[in-house]
């Protein structure tokens, strides 16, 4: 747990260096011991089930249409997924193996850009659920959110866990709550190989 949480700390570090500029916010999902306590996560994720609208969630990709790598000055957009879809992992440029995952939705308030830690930024959620029922992987923080025509899009979730609890069959659970109150959620059946 002690190592988990050291690095979490390194990777948090990591996303405040990206670049302002840069038009997609990088995250990073590090595993439950970085999330502190379950016990108010039950408001984040749908106040009893309850959300306003839908949240994809999908996979990054490059404009040749092949899988981000997490790298930065990457130009990610969002990659539409059939059920049970085979997402690739990926190496990233700190050495943990991760999946690079994307989310978008409509009707949020998308946060600012400019100021990717603003606590007016929308609240994104993420888990990872192993068919056994374990959470093997998990994600609490602000971003902003990109705007791609009426839609709004998060590229580059860096998903992270122990290397051999992220392959297999997963479930991802997301929730994204913006600054007026407004949640939207999804769950996206993926097979990590």
């Amino acid at each position: 747990m002690r190592r988990a949480l050291m690095r979490c700390a390194v990777m948090r570090r990591a996303v405040m260096s990206v670049p302002i500029e840069r038009l997609t916010v990088s995250l990073c999902l590090c595993i439950a011991a970085c999330a502190g306590s379950g016990a108010s996560d039950a408001a984040v994720l749908g106040d009893g089930g309850v959300c306003d609208g839908l949240l994809e969630i999908g996979s990054c990709v490059l404009p040749d249409g092949a899988p981000c790598l997490g790298d930065e000055g990457e130009v990610a957009g969002f990659g539409e997924l059939s059920p049970s879809a085979s997402v690739p992992a990926v190496i990233g440029p700190q050495g943990s193996r991760m999946l690079v995952l994307a989310v978008r939705t409509v009707g949020i308030a998308p946060g600012d850009l400019d100021r990717p830690a603003d606590a007016e930024n929308p609240h994104l959620v993420l888990r990872m659920i192993a068919r056994s029922g374990e959470m093997v992987g998990f994600y609490r923080g602000r971003a902003a959110f990109t705007p791609e025509g009426t839609r709004f899009i998060l590229n580059d979730v860096f998903v992270l866990g122990e290397a051999s609890d992220m392959v297999g069959e997963l479930t991802a659970t997301a929730s994204v709550r913006d600054r007026d109150g407004v949640e939207h959620c999804g769950t996206r059946e993926l097979v990590v190989r």
